[in-house]
């Protein structure tokens, strides 16, 4: 008997249509894979700066350059000076003087006051800082804080 004329079983059936879901299995496969490496590429490939990587250096940064070449008998430009500044720092709005305040001072304790060899700290300066309170439709009194700063008597 020839090959081309056995008879269509169900089996044969069966194995044909298995045969046809796998070539579309293996086509979408190969799909999802090209789509794949395109995302990859697209995530790792250096961007347009870093070209010199690719062979192409200086591609856009010396265009401007190579076309405006000087002539020969150019004379060179005379360089500006543009002054310099400092920017102010940013400050916070000071509290109207006008207001009354209240001073709440916040001593530290005289075990603190004494140095480990014995002998009494001096004060040598303080941190004050100023916050206003405004309870709902009221206005009240500024607290002013002061903390003293006592250096060791080795310093």
């Amino acid at each position: 008997m020839d090959t081309f004329d056995t008879p269509q079983t169900p089996e044969r059936d069966e194995i044909a249509a298995l045969k046809a879901k796998n070539a579309g299995l293996a086509a979408r496969i190969t799909i999802l894979e090209e789509l794949l490496r395109l995302a990859t590429v697209k995530t790792f490939t250096p961007t347009s700066e870093k070209l010199a990587s690719l062979g192409q250096p200086d591609l856009f940064f010396n265009e401007a350059e190579a076309l405006c070449s000087k002539p020969e008998g150019a004379t060179p430009a005379t360089e500006i000076v543009v002054p310099e500044h400092t920017r102010a720092r940013g400050k916070r709005m000071p509290i109207d003087p006008a207001l009354p305040r209240k001073r709440i001072e916040h001593d530290i304790p005289d075990s603190e006051k004494t140095c480990t060899c014995g002998c009494r700290k001096t004060r040598i300066g303080e941190v004050i800082s100023e916050q206003l309170d405004i309870p709902i439709a009221t206005v009240v009194p500024c607290a002013t804080r002061i903390s003293p700063i006592t250096p060791a008597a080795g310093a």
